[in-house]
């Protein structure tokens, strides 16, 4: 009957074909519903492609299907019920979408909540914004700051920081400054300022000590 299932699927007779190996074929079951559950997604029936895919004893196929779709609720609902696993990766493909869309500080606590807080300081760092780089290693990587000033200084003395720190400034980072004004952390202006007329080192460690 292996052959006739196959038929049946290559039709998208998916209802006789599962009909078929339920019966005739049971080891293709699993795949008859993995086919329907592929031709659902490609329609747009996502809950009918989560069903299949379930039942397929395939959840991540479905879970990166609803990433794909940027579905982010139903691709972690999927994850924390059938593959916990995968709840991690969930939260960082959600988060570094939100990062592309500028906003940081949602895609930080994303970082955060999926135990990846290398990826918020990677971010920070692309960005520009460094002293939230900074802020966000001493809270949860402390072990990691001399590492993070160094990468700090390396992009200042590329010129890394001219157009940078804009979330601290408003320029699509974190809101309302982000605890970049007043004590602590610098604001962008202030980083700026202390990028003019010294060399790296020196800023890297007046970054680090303000944090």
């Amino acid at each position: 009957m292996t052959q006739a299932v196959e038929y049946l699927c290559r039709q998208k007779k998916f209802d006789r074909a599962l009909e078929v190996a339920r019966k005739h074929s049971p080891d293709q079951v699993s795949d008859v519903l993995g086919k329907r559950g592929y031709w659902y997604e490609d329609h747009g029936k996502y809950a009918e492609a989560e069903e299949d895919f379930v039942q397929a004893e395939r959840p991540r196929e479905a879970i990166e299907m609803w990433v794909h779709a940027k579905k982010w609720t139903n691709a972690l609902r999927t994850a924390e019920d059938y593959d916990p696993a995968s709840v991690p990766t969930v939260l960082s493909k959600q988060a570094a979408d939100v990062a592309e869309s500028g906003d940081y500080e949602q895609a930080e606590r994303l970082f955060i909540d999926a135990k990846r807080p290398e990826a918020a300081i990677d971010m920070y760092i692309s960005a520009g914004d460094y002293p939230e780089a900074l802020r966000v290693c001493k809270a949860n990587l402390p072990s990691k700051v001399a590492e993070v000033n160094a990468r700090i200084q390396d992009a200042v003395a590329r010129g890394g920081a001219s157009g940078g720190a804009v979330a601290a400034s408003g320029g699509g980072g974190r809101a309302g400054g982000g605890g970049s004004s007043g004590g602590g952390v610098q604001s962008a202006a202030q980083v700026k300022e202390m990028i003019r007329g010294r060399n790296p080192a020196e800023v890297g460690r007046s970054l680090e000590e303000s944090g």
